[in-house]
């Protein structure tokens, strides 16, 4: 994508957004790039990860914060412009499937189930609903202890409004 400078010119698809610097495990370390270079880090201060601001994939920009007027930013899960998940998601998606191996109490297919309405659940497609039908199930067949590490996957990985009907 060339220079991130250019991301910032009048013609480009980001001028209403900056661009997010985000590290390689989903901490945010600056939603102000361009506007704010001086809070920038090659590396996350939280668990020491490299730092990006651009899809690993395409070299699409991360989209930042809004540049008018004050908004809360949330980070995105896949990129806008090749679709594929950023790192942190394809990471949540994998311990996902690393802890569902975990679970005892399930059986295979509840185990496959886990891993795919997490999938279902990590952005909004016609999936959602069902996938979180399904979460709601099988969160409610495990113990306290494997329960409290699936709700911390599931809210790295799922959507507000998934989040919501899960109510978490």
């Amino acid at each position: 994508m060339g220079d991130p400078l250019d991301w910032n010119k009048s013609n480009s698809p980001y001028r209403d957004y900056d661009v997010a610097q985000i590290c390689l495990n989903g901490h945010v370390i600056n939603s102000g790039f361009i506007d704010y270079p001086q809070y920038s880090r090659k590396h996350c201060s939280e668990c020491g990860e490299a730092t990006i601001n651009c899809c690993q994939e395409c070299g699409s920009p991360i989209r930042g914060g809004y540049r008018e007027g004050i908004s809360t930013y949330t980070f995105p899960k896949y990129c806008e412009t090749c679709g594929k998940p950023y790192p942190w998601t394809a990471k949540s998606i994998q311990a996902a499937k690393e802890l569902a191996s975990l679970f005892d109490i399930l059986s295979e297919t509840e185990k496959a189930e886990f891993v795919q309405s997490l999938q279902d659940v990590s952005s909004e497609n016609p999936r959602t609903a069902v996938a979180t039908g399904k979460l709601r199930n099988i969160l409610g067949k495990l113990g306290k202890d494997a329960y409290g590490l699936a709700i911390k996957v599931v809210t790295d990985v799922a959507t507000e409004a998934t989040k919501k009907s899960l109510g978490l």
